[in-house]
């Protein structure tokens, strides 16, 4: 989507026709047909980048050093992040195709940290709302439904789909062509209930996860399906593990990875490990957020239960993150969803994206009004992930004290990257880029001018590159420059810092290329040699009372990989309410 663009509309609460609903009814799963049901607009999965790099508890801060030597890894080398939804039950205000007036819904923002996102609920086929499918698919994140049977009306559900290799054969396509038909990328299967072996089911359930796997995969290579602990592959009792084990082994290798339940001890972690052999990760941990009988009782101790799974190589899988939102309030949902995460940060392998051209105004995707290149366009508030833009790869450095897993009042200090309401380019928010506070957690050795790492990258640019963004200062001596690594394809590594001006009192390297904004004359030449679209909107036009200032920096290099996009404040806080990164490409 141009966001230059983009002609907003007023979101109004649709009509029925217009929602996400789950299917309940085994019958409805039979009768479903894509011929007669609705299409939505999904956004297929985007790339993201095939290195990442391990997550800090200083999130967004980098000294020097660190900046020119950001260590990278191949994600295949690492162990996943599944995040699995479970907000209230699912299908609030999510639902609505068109999203609602509401502001203070459930949001995610943290998907440069995940690799998986699940959306759950406990009815029999959930089926992800198009906006979790279009802002985990716009960050290169999967997104799965769920196959969930429970207690003895699921028994029964199990006894009619096993019944013969028919009906399960029928089943297993139902799903693949919901899956195919919605757009997203496989399913958690959760059977929580018995299944009676005494003629040979769990035989057949087996036999179900294998074809489902294999079906998926056929219809989409990137699929994935996996089997939550819950019966046992031996004689299909309802009997958690909590561990991978001889019990739901052959489960494990009919399926893509299995969710372990959540009432582990970290015995149980180390005797998976040994069990998977080389499929470590595979075995995602499970991680209750609301701490149910949980390993140091969740909350904002989460992380200590991440730090366990990590320290065997395994993946996790963290159930309801929305306890945020929903224990604490939409009120404080914010400022707490940055802290909590920021607790997580270590335990993350962060990525990015891969595609140009690439274009952010780092809008959660909701928001109090509804901006237009700077201008106010509604007046209501408003909630859809499916405007959710491009956010940024790194947390914030958000300082909250607590004890005893609840939090200190008046111990709060604001980080120095965090979405902004008040005010947006595009869209209802903005990125916030202010300096470090005292107790922000800075590395040692950090300065006034230390920099803030926005976006990790990949971004291949076989022809020079332009760079816009547009900024607003809420401090009159506010400077902002935005940092750019990249790496030829000899190897070498240059660092660029666009600035605003010549004389400048922002303390950087002196090995940094300094580049100043394009001025009007080579505005107009660029606009008449090369494809600009989007980079400098035609005809633009910014309420200049609202301070808003588009700059546009040429990059002299060709052939380079961007890596990394930061920022350098000097006193104050600047909005960065848009990016553009594009290739230049002559006109045809």
């Amino acid at each position: 989507m141009n966001l230059s663009f983009v002609e907003y509309r007023t979101c109004v609460l649709p009509h029925e026709d217009d929602q996400c609903f789950p299917i309940s009814k085994l019958e409805d799963v039979w009768t479903w047909s894509d011929e007669n049901a609705c299409k939505w607009d999904t956004k297929p999965l985007q790339p993201s980048t095939n290195y990442c790099y391990k997550g800090s508890g200083s999130s967004c801060h980098l000294d020097w050093k660190d900046w020119k030597l950001s260590p990278r890894i191949g994600r295949e080398t690492v162990p996943k992040t599944l995040v699995c939804h479970d907000m209230k039950g699912g299908y609030l205000g999510d639902r609505f195709i068109n999203g609602t007036q509401v502001y203070d819904e459930y949001r995610f923002f943290h998907w440069a940290g995940i690799d998986i996102f699940v959306y759950f609920s406990h009815h029999l086929v959930t089926i992800p709302p198009p906006m979790w499918i279009n802002a985990a698919h716009l960050h290169g994140v999967k997104i799965l439904g769920t196959f969930i049977t429970e207690w003895k009306s699921g028994e029964k559900i199990c006894q009619e789909i096993l019944k013969n290799p028919e009906s399960i054969k029928k089943f297993i396509m139902k799903l693949v062509g919901i899956a195919d038909h919605y757009g997203f990328d496989g399913w958690l299967v959760n059977i929580e209930n018995k299944v009676c072996d005494e003629v040979g089911q769990v035989k057949d359930l087996v036999s179900l996860v294998d074809q489902l796997r294999n079906e998926m995969h056929n219809s989409n290579p990137d699929s994935l399906v996996i089997w939550y602990d819950s019966v046992t592959g031996i004689d299909g009792k309802l009997d958690w593990q909590n561990e991978l084990n001889s019990c739901n082994r052959i489960f494990f290798d009919h399926c893509d990875g299995i969710f372990l339940n959540y009432a582990w001890e970290e015995k149980n972690i180390e005797k998976s490990k040994t069990n998977a052999l080389d499929r470590l990760h595979d075995v995602y941990v499970g991680i209750d957020v609301f701490g149910r009988k949980f390993y140091e009782g969740g909350g904002f101790n989460t992380y200590k239960a991440l730090e366990v799974a990590r320290k065997y190589n395994l993946s996790v899988a963290i159930f309801a993150p929305g306890w945020v939102h929903e224990i604490h309030g939409p009120e404080n949902f914010s400022n707490l969803e940055y802290f909590f995460w920021k607790t997580l940060q270590p335990y993350l392998y962060l990525h990015g994206p891969t595609k140009l051209p690439f274009q952010t105004s780092f809008c959660h995707g909701a928001g109090l009004m509804k901006y237009h290149l700077g201008q106010v366009v509604s007046n209501s508030p408003w909630f859809n992930l499916s405007l959710q833009q491009y956010q940024p790869s790194t947390g914030s450095c958000r300082y909250i004290s607590f004890e005893d897993n609840k939090i200190k009042t008046g111990q709060e200090v604001p980080g120095c990257i965090e979405n902004y309401v008040d005010d947006a380019f595009n869209g209802g928010g903005s990125l916030i880029l202010q300096m470090p506070r005292s107790g922000s957690n800075i590395p040692p050795g950090s300065d006034i001018s230390s920099p803030q790492r926005i976006l990790l990258c990949s971004l291949f640019c076989s022809e020079q590159f332009i760079l816009s963004i547009a900024t607003k200062k809420l401090d009159e001596d506010a400077e902002l420059g935005i940092l750019v690594k990249v790496k030829t394809v000899k190897g070498k590594h240059h660092s660029f810092l666009l600035q605003e001006k010549n004389e400048t009192v922002l303390k950087f390297p002196e090995d940094l290329q300094v580049i100043l904004p394009v001025d009007d004359t080579q505005e107009k030449r660029l606009k008449e040699q090369f494809d600009m679209l989007g980079a400098i909107p035609s005809g633009l036009s910014i309420d200049r009372s609202g301070n808003w200032e588009m700059r546009y920096y040429l990059i002299p290099q060709h052939q380079v990989t961007i890596l990394e996009i930061g920022a350098l404040i000097h006193v104050g806080s600047v909005l960065l309410g848009f990016l553009d990164i594009r290739e230049l490409k002559p006109r045809e």
